[in-house]
């Protein structure tokens, strides 16, 4: 079952509003990792493509402000270069070009307004002696010198980078000790915000803040925003006067249990306003609407996740679609509705546009896959603690279970600040179908209750 699996990734929306960009990994067992390709899906889900075939895999797709191109990251090799480089591939037909040969480790781009750049996101390339056939000692130097999974932490700060479309050129655009990420440009093309932690010791604090800098070499780099907790995934309104971003809710050193809220500000970082603070729940995919007067984004509240939508002049807040379902991601359609990732306990994720509160199906990933299983029955309970604090979970029921008494499994989630909700869970579906009832439980400090509670 787990190498017929097909999970989706990295949607996006044409320009036009007409289509719908897409990834698609399937784990190839004898690679021992997953492939993915990139898809088309017309907004209506009439129409579907597959345009890459390869075996090393595409992510990260963007559409070319004009439509004509896609840019996507490979690690296809065809030169002597080894990292992910962007590839560009032309929608009236054609071969995909290898766009960049950059030696540094290509972590993200950005498309220019005007399509006639790209910021680049790429670490620094490490220095190494060519002619030393010894493996380099690991000198450590910094307070976060090892990290789970990564192993050690070796110190090549990531930066942002103009590439120029037209010549290939690509110049620096900040550096030093500092770490660079999340661009985002200006409307008009010629201011990038992006997020940083440039205090003494980034690496004891999680005070991320946003900075903005002019898109050409040599500009000076302006902080807007001086919240001391964190700030993140500044996004311009289309008219270019306000950037909307994620804030931390407290401000202390450092953050663990704490949720997200959606604020505004002027372009210039005056006059922020805290829009879904009062909510209590933590938020995340903001997308600003059709015309500016919206921001649409997903709330974690109670085992769901949902869709809502604020609006800015007055921060008043409105369910858009919810459930006991997950949507997971959002991307706004330039026409108006919206894109979304959507699962439920028994059909993993699949996209959606939603338009006047009602969902209509794009792909429909997995589906021969279940019609051969028999998956289990997922209810919701609620449990109380000794001191009477409602705790709220999920149980899990293998199909032929009936009423007979069942051998339990406790499968928590990590975070500790995450909540388990009404999505599509393959691990616990498994351990279920193994003849398990198994109970997912959003203990104290899970997230989705409020912030006393986490």
């Amino acid at each position: 079952d787990v190498y017929k699996y097909q999970s989706l990734s990295n949607m996006q929306v044409s320009p036009d509003g007409k289509w719908v960009l897409y990834a698609v990994a399937i784990p190839d067992s004898t690679k021992n990792k997953k492939i993915s390709d990139l898809h088309l899906s017309s907004w209506d889900g009439k129409d579907k493509i597959q345009f890459t075939f390869s075996d090393e895999g595409e992510s990260n797709p963007k559409f070319s402000p004009d439509g004509k191109y896609i840019a996507y990251l490979s690690s296809k090799k065809v030169d002597s270069t080894d990292n992910d480089q962007i590839w560009l591939m032309d929608r009236r037909g054609g071969e995909a070009k290898q766009f960049t040969k950059v030696k540094e480790d290509l972590k993200d781009f950005v498309w220019s307004p005007d399509g006639s750049k790209m910021v680049l996101v790429m670490q620094e390339e490490e220095k190494k002696d060519k002619k030393s056939k010894t493996k380099p000692v690991i000198v450590v130097d910094k307070y976060h010198f090892k990290q789970d999974i990564d192993g050690y932490v070796y110190n090549k700060p990531t930066h942002l980078y103009l590439l120029d479309i037209k010549t290939g050129k690509i110049e620096q655009l900040t550096e030093g000790k500092y770490y660079e990420s999340k661009p985002s440009w200006s409307p008009d093309g010629t201011k990038i915000t992006f997020v940083s932690n440039r205090t003494d010791d980034p690496e004891r604090n999680d005070n991320k803040s946003i900075y903005v800098i002019d898109a050409k070499k040599g500009s000076t780099i302006k902080e807007l925003t001086t919240w001391k907790g964190t700030e993140n995934e500044p996004r311009w309104s289309k008219d270019g006067k306000k950037i909307a971003f994620l804030r931390s809710t407290q401000d202390m050193t450092y953050i663990n249990y704490d949720q997200d809220i959606l604020a505004v500000m002027n372009s210039d970082g005056s006059d922020v306003r805290l829009l879904t603070k009062e909510l209590d729940r933590p938020v995340s995919h903001f997308r600003w609407g059709k015309d500016d007067k919206t921001i649409g984004f997903v709330v974690e509240d109670d085992r769901q996740t949902y869709i809502s939508e604020v609006e800015v002049s007055s921060g008043k807040i409105k369910k858009v679609i919810g459930g006991d379902r997950s949507f997971y991601e959002l991307e706004a359609n330039p026409d108006g509705g919206w894109l979304t990732n959507m699962a439920d306990p028994q059909h993993p994720s699949n996209l959606y546009t939603v338009s006047n509160g009602k969902l209509n199906q794009l792909t429909h990933l997995n589906e021969d896959w279940l019609k051969d299983v028999a998956l289990a029955e997922v209810s919701g309970f609620l449990s109380t603690s000794k001191d009477g604090t409602k705790v709220s979970g999920l149980f899990f029921k293998p199909a032929d279970a009936g009423d007979k008494k069942l051998p339990f499994i406790l499968f928590i989630h990590g975070g500790p600040v995450a909540q388990d909700d009404y999505g599509f869970d393959f691990t616990r579906q498994m351990l279920a179908a193994g003849g398990y009832g198994v109970a997912a439980v959003n203990y104290r400090g899970s997230n989705g209750r409020g912030l006393d509670f986490s």
